[in-house]
């Protein structure tokens, strides 16, 4: 202290006369000795020691113990503050009783050393003031106790013990405080300590550090109803070039510990730097917090114990800053905010039920090249409830937000808005979990959540967030559902995800949405039983993909690329509105009513992928890509104006309606759609739309599934379908695309597939089924340059091209098994077409019909119920049946227009040029039917391999036409018919075989040739050209008891050849004309009663006839007349 020893003389006598107690004072060269002992109530004492050289010379060494109650050891003078000690000096105070005061400003000043102890209650120490490098302790025993000490300068240690043995009294209070450091670094002095301990309740302990380096302020409290704060403040802090020079409060460290219930801990930080704050709590009902402002890597921890807790970090313009909770009990609340700091960490750990914790980091005001902060929450136990906030961060900012909940009824929560380079995950072991993810102007950022149990909520929600992802895991072992959602808004390059399993039979849903997106994936994968997934990718989307993945039972999975919008019609309402001219003419102006439909337009996909796997039993998956659509605009109402004159209202002008112009549709590129099931009772389905260079592909492994795929403005796409089980169903539907391709593949049987393809071109489908009882069907409208296919394996099935208006196409059925049906239809004015059907089995049923259902007969534009078949031109059907009880049927045919007139219209089957048709079986039984209408320049053929075939050829209104029929086997028949002025046409029938038929009818042609071959037993050839002229026939048999029948009929110059080579042969030759001409040859092989016998019949002038008979016993008869 500044007083003189004279001064203090004279302090210490007005002191001794004004009060009753007694006092010393003592100034020797080296070191002086006082003790001052008081007995009873109401004692004073005073004391006052200083070296002869002030406060750095002597050592004074003081003891004063007053026994009683209201003493008072007061070093004051005049109202003014007294130098106990000056130098380097010990004291000692002992007070026993109740109302004992120790102060004003009780002063050592040098290096110091004091023990202060109080025990009674109602007892004051205030204030103990060191200046120096001191130490000074205060020992209270009782309750309603205050001590206060203050320490100047640094490397002071202060330290307060306060015990209340009964809890019901009140608790006593404790104040350490050091001030006016130094902070600078250069300095080499520093640690200060303040330390107080409590013991008992309702205690309130505080220290405060100004302006230390590498201090500790530590309070230790033992009871209930106390309340600790620990505030450590560096007053010169305004600029962070201020802490790096002076490293402005290094390594400070304040601390609390309270060992009890409804204790408050407080510890406050401004501008500290490698500091420390920590508080440690064991009881319920404790509140306990850490603040700082400012400062860089300091940290921040509060430990609870017990329930009912309440921790609070909060820091505020730090760099690289911590703050940690942790709580062990129930019902405990945790809340870490941090402000405007950069590389700032915040964490909560909560180890019981009913526990709330949040973060909330909010703001970077510069300095955006910091790392960002990380905020971290740790629950164990169950209905708890976390949260992380990270807001308004700064660009440049990497800011982390984690949650792990263990345990059921859990809520987390991640909110990151604004700053870059974000991530937010929620990891959640339990059922009936809650997270979510809510990130808001953050790029890049990541949001992640992981559930493990049933009947946990996981939403992921991103909004106008560039090069993000959001993940969604959920694995759940109850009966409960699951439900994940990840939900992006106005998004560029982003991914969403989500991952469900479960064992326990529940139903898990899963839905990612990105609207307004680029370059984004979207994935969903589940494990489990009863799962739903939802992929939704909208509005703008480009380079999207999205992904659903399912194990389980009864999923249902749908990825969406762009939306059906509505868009509402123009619905103008119309007015009159009158007015008066500068002539006073009255003028009416009628503006008319304007009305447009509305309509469904289609929201972009770009280059985008939708695919889905299911594995398990009646799943349902769907993609569907779609295009976008720009609605019209420019719509004006019309306008009519008028003039009221004497004549009325006369028009003298008008405007004309403007109709809004036409809406755009932008179509979906290079976008491929594929859904994969595996298991029964599933439906997949893909749908694109206005889309160029997709594929569509569904693929299922089961039983009982079905699968659908539509294109519509594709180009350059390809969609299938492969099926693996039994009662299957897949379709694909093409509308209006180019150079696509669409496949149905099935293994099972009792499975249906079929292809639709409309205004097609250079598209192709194709069905492949291997398996029992399939069904396949193509069907082609109006395509150009498209094929269609199907090929099918196994028994009983069923296939079917239909193929209208198409022109460059081919339809080909092939069928390996027994019972087969097959079928290909070329209608509608076709051209360029070729239809196959091969089948390998026995039972097979087989068809090919090219040509259309025309009208025969109208009237009045109303159509009559008599229609005809108009064949496809330069087309080509063939039938292969290998097998037994096979039926082929080629059909080929047109329709012309023969009258019109306003009243009625007449139609007749148009010619056809260039057609061919053929028929191969290889088997017994086999029927083949050859049919072909108006044709020019085509071909019918039939191969029959096999016994007890049956060939059927007909051609009508044909010319330059040819039929030919070969037949090796059995019981074979061939029938072969040109009627309806054929011409230069030509019928060809050659078997090989036993007890074979063959007929050739031929009627109102010209220059038409029959050929009949057989070669075997009891074969029959019947010839007929009737109404005929200059016709051809020739038979050739080479077997016994052959008949041949020849008619030829009409206008002459018919001739007609017969070779028979065995016994028992007939022919017989009826020839109506001139200048016909017959030969029979016939070379008998038998005895006398195996003879051949020839009848030839020549009606007409200028007929030659001619019959050779070489054998036994032949028979012939020629009658010309």
């Amino acid at each position: 202290m500044s007083f003189s020893a004279k001064r203090t003389v004279l302090l210490a006598g007005v002191a001794m006369m004004t009060l009753t107690a007694g006092a010393g004072a003592q100034e020797i060269t080296t070191a002086n000795y006082a003790f001052i002992s008081q007995m009873n109530n109401s004692n004073f004492a005073y004391l006052s020691q200083s070296g002869a050289l002030g406060a750095e010379g002597g050592a004074n060494s003081g003891f004063i113990y007053q026994h009683g109650t209201n003493n008072i050891f007061l070093p004051i003078a005049n109202g003014a503050p007294a130098d106990a000690q000056q130098g380097a000096n010990v004291l000692g105070v002992m007070q026993l009783g109740s109302d004992n005061y120790i102060g004003g400003v009780f002063a050592q000043n040098g290096t110091n050393i004091a023990g202060l102890a109080q025990f009674g209650s109602g007892n004051v120490i205030d204030t103990f003031l060191q200046t120096g490098a001191n130490r000074g302790t205060i020992f209270q025993g009782g309750y309603a106790n205050v001590a206060r000490t203050i320490q100047d300068g640094e490397g002071n240690d202060a330290g307060i013990v306060q015990v209340n043995t009964d809890p019901a009294l009140v608790g006593n209070f404790a104040f350490n405080e050091q001030r006016f450091g130094t902070n600078d670094v250069a300095d080499a002095r520093g640690g200060a300590f303040a330390g107080i301990l409590q013991s008992g309740s309702q205690n309130v302990a505080s220290n405060r550090q100004i302006s230390q380096r590498m201090s500790d302020a530590a309070i230790l409290q033992s009871g209930s109803g106390n309340v600790a704060v620990n505030t450590q403040v560096v007053d010169t802090y305004n600029s962070k070039s201020l802490i790096d020079h002076y490293d402005i409060g290094q390594e400070n460290q304040a601390s609390v510990i309270q060992l009890g219930s409804a204790n408050g801990a407080v510890n406050a930080q401004d501008s500290s730097t490698n500091s420390f704050v920590g508080i440690v709590q064991g009881g319920n009902r404790n509140a306990g917090s850490n603040t700082y402002v400012g400062g860089t890597d300091h940290v921040g921890l509060i430990a609870q114990f017990g329930d009912d807790n309440g921790a609070t970090n909060v820091s505020r313009d730090g760099t690289g800053n911590t703050a940690n909770i942790l709580q062990g009990g129930d019902r405990n609340v945790a809340l870490n905010t941090v402000r405007d700091g950069f590389g700032d960490t915040a964490a909560i750990a909560q180890f019981g039920d009913d526990n709330i914790a949040a973060n909330a980091q909010t703001g970077a005001t510069s300095s955006p090249g910091v790392a960002g902060t990380v905020a971290a929450i740790v629950q164990v136990g169950k209905s708890n409830r976390a949260g992380n906030t990270q807001s308004a961060q700064a660009l440049g900012s990497k800011n982390q937000a984690g949650i792990l909940q263990v345990g059921n009824g859990n809520s987390g929560y991640n909110i990151q808005t604004g700053g870059s380079d974000a991530t937010a995950l929620i990891v959640q072991g339990g059922s009936g979990n809650v997270g979510v993810n809510t990130q808001v102007n953050v790029d890049p950022t990541s949001a992640s959540i992981i559930q493990g149990g049933s009947g946990n909520v996981a939403y992921n929600s991103q909004t106008n967030v560039i090069g993000s992802n959001a993940l969604t895991v959920q694995y759940g072992q109850g009966a409960a559902d699951n439900l994940g959602i990840n939900a992006q808004t106005g998004v560029t390059g982003s991914s969403a995800t989500i991952v469900q399993g479960n064992t326990g039979g529940a139903t898990n849903v899963a839905l990612n949405t990105q609207i307004g997106v680029t370059d984004a994936t979207g994935l969903i994968a589940q494990f489990g039983a009863g799962n739903g997934a939802v992929n939704l990718q909208q509005a703008g989307s480009s380079g999207v993909d999205a992904a659903v993945l399912q194990v389980g039972t009864g999923n249902v999975a749908n990825n969406t690329q762009g939306a059906e919008v509505a868009y509402a019609g123009l619905n103008l309402t119309g007015k009159t509105e009158y007015s008066v001219s500068s002539n006073l003419t009255t003028i009416k102006v009628e503006t008319l009513a304007l009305s447009t439909l509305g309509g469904v337009a289609k929201v972009p996909a770009v280059d985008s992928s939708a695919a889905i796997v299911q594995v398990g039993d009646t799943n349902s998956a769907s993609n569907s890509q779609v295009g976008v659509y720009t609605a019209g605009s420019g719509a004006k109402q019309a306008t009519k104006t008028s003039q009221l004159t004497w004549r009325g209202w006369q028009q003298v002008g008008s405007t004309a309606a403007v109709l809004p112009s036409a809406g755009s549709v932008a179509a979906t590129v290079a976008s491929n759609a594929i859904i994969g099931q595996f298991g029964d009772n599933n439906v997949a389905s893909n749908q694109q739309i206005a889309t160029s260079g997709t594929d569509a592909a569904s693929v299922q492994i089961g039983d009982r599934n079905g699968a659908i795929n539509v294109q519509t403005l594709a180009v350059d796409s390809a969609s299938a379908n492969l099926q693996i089980g039994d009662d299957n169903v897949a379709l694909t539907q093409q509308s209006a695309s180019l150079g696509s391709n669409a496949a149905n593949v099935q293994v099972g049987a009792k499975n249906a597939a079929g292809n639709s393809q409309t205004a097609d071109a250079a598209s192709n489908v194709l069905n492949i089924q291997v398996g029992d009882s399939n069904t396949a069907a193509n069907t082609q409208d109006g395509t150009v340059g498209s094929d269609a296919a199907n090929l099918q394996v196994g028994n009983g099935n069923l296939a079917g091209n239909v193929q209208n208006g198409v022109t460059d196409a081919v339809a080909g059925i092939a069928q390996i098994g027994n019972g087969n049906v097959a079928a290909n239809t070329q209608q509608n004015g076709s051209s360029q077409v070729a239809a196959l059907i091969v089948q390998t089995g026995e039972g097979n049923k087989a068809g090919n019909i090219q040509g259309a259902e025309a009208t025969v007969f109208d009237t009045f534009g109303t159509a009559v119920d008599v229609k005809a078949d108009a064949s496809a031109s330069l087309s080509a059907a063939a039938i292969v049946q290998s097998g037994s009880r096979n039926t082929a049927t080629n059909v080929q045919g047109g329709s012309l227009e023969v009258s019109s007139n306003p009243i009625f219209t007449i139609n007749a089957p148009a010619p056809v040029a260039g057609s061919v048709a053929g028929i191969a079986q290889f088997g017994s039984e086999n029927t083949a039917a050859t049919f072909q209408l108006a044709s020019v320049g085509a071909v019918a053929g039939t191969v029959q391999i096999g016994d007890l075939n049956t060939a059927v050829t007909t051609q009508s209104l044909v010319a330059g036409v040819a039929a030919v029929t070969l037949q090796d086997g059995d019981s074979n028949i061939a029938v072969t018919t040109q009627s309806q002025v054929s011409a230069l046409s030509a019928a060809a029938t050659i078997q090989s075989g036993d007890r074979n038929v063959a007929t050739t009818t031929q009627v109102a042609s010209i220059g038409n040739v029959s050929l009949t071959v057989q070669n075997g037993s009891d074969n029959l050839a019947a010839v007929n050209q009737s109404n005929t002229t200059g016709n051809q026939s020739l038979i050739l048999q080479s077997a016994d008891h052959s008949i041949v029948l020849v008619d030829q009929s009409g206008a002459g110059g018919n001739s007609s050849a017969v070779s028979q080579a065995g016994a028992y042969s007939n022919a017989w030759i009826s020839q109506v004309g001139s200048g016909s001409n017959s030969v029979v040859y016939q070379l008998g092989t038998g005895g006398a009663t195996e003879r051949n016998q020839a009848f030839v019949s020549q009606t007409g002038n200028g007929q030659n006839s001619l019959v050779v008979q070489a054998g036994k016993a032949n028979v012939a008869f020629v009658t010309q007349h």
